[in-house]
């Protein structure tokens, strides 16, 4: 190394040495440096797996949200759904059946569900739901005991009969499902239904179609509803040319057990907040009532929820 003196003042010896410490300055700096760099990237990796990941995907659109890995959603589910009978149905009466029925309720509850992927989601619906049943059938030429408003005795004539039946069952339903988003918002879910019976009724009505009819003799008779509350039926009560009896929906199956499939869309509103349609149809895996012969009743559903992400 040379060295160029230009301050003659100064000895060669102190020029070593302030060149050996300023040598010895930078080897160290060096040296510290290098330590950090290492020490940064022995930790990272540690802090990677400690660290909550998130995933959400792809960039998400109002109608293309994505599915957020690790994310929790709850929810407001509200809609109608409609029931339809299968097999027949027992009354007070085993010979008055009913079948092809069908009918309408209200649904409304909760939700909660888990992103587990990036396309699925884990997720419960707990909902008190209303189904509802109507069914009817004719009876034609019932031969009918009538007491004559004249002569005050009884003849048997050939009468029409209406029969309505109007059911009503309030349930419990827990529904856990899981979601499958093939792309965009659009999604297909299944799951298994569990409903229980929290309160059931039926109406019977049985109501005369003939207004006139002949008697035994060829004579014309004219029918007229009967008023006295005494001659009803025992647990019936009159209503003009019906008689009616309510009670409870006999040996209601508890619980019930279903399969629920649907298709559905999520609609992002905001940041955190989605809008979901979805319909479901849920097939009976049971009985609705052992007071009938094959009675079982499955559901159509229009769900609507308003969920957000937690």
């Amino acid at each position: 190394m040379i060295i160029k003196f230009l301050d003659p003042n100064i000895s060669a010896d102190y020029i070593s040495a302030d060149v050996n410490l300023q040598l010895e300055y930078h080897m160290h700096t060096n040296i510290r440096s290098l330590l950090s760099i290492l020490c940064i990237l022995a930790l990272y990796p540690a802090s990677s797996f400690g660290q909550k990941v998130t995933d959400t995907g792809p960039l998400s659109t109002p109608l293309d949200p994505g599915v957020a890995v690790d994310t929790i959603n709850v929810g407001i589910v509200i809609g109608p759904g409609w029931n339809i009978q299968s097999g027949e149905a027992f009354v007070y009466c085993d010979e008055c059946l009913f079948e092809g029925g069908a009918g309408s309720g209200f649904l409304f509850g909760i939700l909660a569900e888990y992103g587990v992927s990036e396309s699925v989601i884990i997720g419960s619906r707990f909902m008190i739901e209303g189904r509802g049943m109507l069914a009817e059938y004719t009876e034609l030429g019932v031969p009918t005991t009538m007491i004559t408003q004249t002569t005050n005795e009884e003849i048997v004539v050939d009468i029409d009969f209406l029969h309505e039946l109007d059911m009503s069952v309030t349930m419990l339903d827990i529904s856990p499902y899981i979601q499958w988003y093939p792309f965009g918002g659009l999604f297909l879910q299944a799951g298994p239904s569990l409903g229980l019976a929290l309160s059931s009724e039926y109406t019977h009505k049985q109501t005369v179609l003939t207004r006139q009819t002949v008697g035994p003799s060829g004579e014309i008779i004219e029918i007229t509803p009967n008023t006295d509350p005494q001659l009803a039926p025992e647990g019936a009560t009159l209503e003009g040319y019906s008689v009616v009896w309510t009670e409870e929906v006999r040996d209601v199956v508890t619980p019930q057990l279903g399969i629920n499939t649907g298709i559905g869309f999520d609609i992002e509103f905001g940041e955190d907040v989605f809008f979901t349609p979805l319909y479901v149809y849920r097939t009976p895996l049971g009985l609705w009532s052992e007071h009938g012969n094959d009675f079982k009743l499955a559901a159509s559903q229009l769900l609507f929820s308003l969920k957000w992400k937690l």
